[in-house]
């Protein structure tokens, strides 16, 4: 398959590479769709579910994060329409499509640049990209994903002279569709403007950052300003002064992360890239202006980033849809500076072993991530379950949220609203269903949808009914069971405080759903919430340092 045709990597010849690059790029999404088959609606999506289904310009043109979304939202409303939340394999389908188109335009450019071998090797790296996995399991990154690839077919297009008047327009366009895709585009357009402006014979090229520069400038101005300090305002000296440490770190993570390394490495992988950058300006004499733009644009990336993102921490920087948006930029320079390496002996069988390396453990961190989210997807599963196993309960809190940590936008009420407009995305059970599922999950989505309504209040006496008493000497709590709706009083001989524990199918976790202070004689009633369905709530009640506690039903 391959041939020699000289002493150096970028002479390196592959029969029929566009060929190759096509079926490595259809099997890829093959590979990528089976990783992704158990994947299911995640963070962010809830909110265009909920909020970017309406009409109005807000829907269509306000920023998400900062960033300037109407493409993805016109994908995403076309998916609603078409095939609603039923299934997510389509909408993970766009996906792998822009990731496998985006791999392909790295292909052409390289193999223009630096021969098929290299473009061939970049390709596959970049396909089975670990460290970038979010980008390459997540719908939802159609954003960032889909600024890559209109990004790379802008640098296609103008990558030599002469440049007609057809591929100028075709690189405006396509420069203005990555900006609407997400703010990722910003980069591409800076990376562009300073290839161009190096070198001479492509400069007159640079009209085609006019129409980009308009239409972002008139979209921020009408909508974007309203995100720009949804985090922080990138103005301050604080913000100024993070860049320090925030930018090399993110460069060295990402350059760590071609290799599936962790930031970790950052450090010694931003080290040894500037130093073979350093040997190949020296034995060139200088340094090709496709190269300088594409590490501007990195740099970029990292700047305009920290100056919102920073105040996380460096370790943000490594964040997988970060490193994917950089390995865009880098793995040409890469290829760039390999290029002249001589492939016979010695160096060229450590080249060849480091390449395996880096693909290997690539494809292992990306089917760790997989493996990573599927766990996650099917807490978050289980917890849709639940809800609708108990919709229309009395006691439901339709507007709490119910997993924070996993799905922050979804409550019941918008999840209820959802669903009826577009379907299930997953399998309805009823509630003797649930203990086949998740007992945390279960009890995560019980406790936020009904834990408000654990009402305590003052009794005149206890009643006369069976009771169990309990000494805060000997024990820190007890746990009682309690049917829903109904109600136990609780009454104490010495006093205290005492913090009441909801649960249901797990241990109680977390914060105590109701805290009361109990005076000697003076017992308190709690309700359990109504959940319209009979089932037994695990009620543990904290006792009092000391004194004997009489719980009655």
């Amino acid at each position: 398959m391959i041939r020699a045709a000289g002493p150096r990597l970028g002479d390196l010849r592959v029969r029929r590479a566009p060929w190759l690059a096509a079926g490595l790029g259809l099997l890829a999404i093959a590979i990528l769709l089976y990783l992704g088959r158990r994947l299911n609606f995640f963070g962010d999506e809830w909110t265009f579910i909920f909020v970017r289904r309406g009409s109005g310009a807000e829907v269509f043109f306000g920023p998400h994060n900062e960033h300037w979304s109407t493409l993805p939202v016109l994908i995403y409303r076309a998916l609603f329409a078409t095939v609603g939340l039923h299934t997510y394999w389509p909408y993970l389908a766009v996906l792998e499509l822009l990731h496998a188109g985006s791999a392909l335009l790295l292909f052409a450019i390289i193999r223009r640049r630096s021969g098929p071998a290299l473009a061939l090797g970049a390709m596959l790296l970049f396909l089975f990209l670990g460290r970038g996995g979010e980008n390459i399991l997540w719908a939802f990154q159609i954003g960032f994903v889909g600024s890559v690839f209109c990004g790379l077919l802008a640098m296609l297009l103008l990558d030599e002279a002469p440049i007609s008047a057809g591929r100028r327009i075709a690189a405006s366009l396509a420069l203005v569709a990555s900006l609407m895709f997400s703010g990722m585009g910003l980069f591409f357009c800076g990376a562009i403007a300073v290839d161009l402006l190096i070198d001479r014979p492509r400069r007159s090229a640079l009209v085609v950052l006019i129409a980009p520069a308009v239409a972002y400038l008139a979209w921020f101005l009408t909508f974007g300003v309203s995100g720009v300090a949804s985090h922080r305002s990138p103005l301050s000296i604080a913000a100024l002064v993070s860049l320090v440490h925030y930018v090399p770190f993110g460069l060295g993570a990402a350059i760590a992360g071609l290799a599936g390394f962790s930031s970790h490495w950052g450090e010694a992988a931003l080290a040894v890239a500037a130093a073979l950058l350093a040997l190949a300006w020296y034995t060139r004499g200088r340094l090709d202006s496709r190269l300088i733009g594409a590490l501007a644009g990195v740099v970029l990336q990292f700047a305009a980033t920290g100056l919102v993102r920073a105040q996380f921490g460096d370790e943000q920087a490594a964040a997988p849809r970060y490193v994917y948006v950089a390995a865009a930029f880098l793995l040409p320079a890469v290829a760039d500076v390999l290029a002249a390496v001589p492939w016979r002996g010695v160096l060229g069988w450590v080249l060849l072993a480091g390449f395996a390396l880096a693909f290997l453990n690539g494809a292992v961190h990306l089917r760790g991530f997989a493996r990573d989210r599927d766990a996650i997807i099917v807490l978050q599963n289980a917890e849709l379950q639940t809800l609708m196993a108990f919709r229309g309960a009395p006691d439901m809190n339709l507007n709490q949220q119910i997993d924070p940590a996993v799905m922050p936008p979804v409550t019941p009420g918008a999840y209820f609203v959802a669903i009826d407009a577009l379907g299930s995305p997953v399998p309805a059970v009823d509630v003797a269903g649930l203990r086949r599922l998740p007992g945390a999950a279960v009890n995560q989505a019980m406790v936020s949808a009904f834990g408000g309504a654990l009402r305590v209040t003052p009794q005149d006496q206890a009643p006369g009914a069976s009771c169990q008493t309990a000494m805060g000497e000997a024990t820190a709590y007890t746990d009682i069971s309690v049917p829903s709706g109904r109600a136990v009083t609780i009454g104490a001989t010495d006093g205290g405080p005492v913090s009441l524990w909801l649960s249901y199918l797990s241990d109680p976790v977390g914060a105590p759903q109701g805290q009361v202070y109990l005076l000697p004689g003076r017992p308190v009633g709690v309700t359990t919430p109504d959940t319209g369905t009979a089932i037994i709530w695990r009620l543990r009640i904290s006792l009092p340092p000391a004194g004997q506690v009489a719980i009655c039903s």
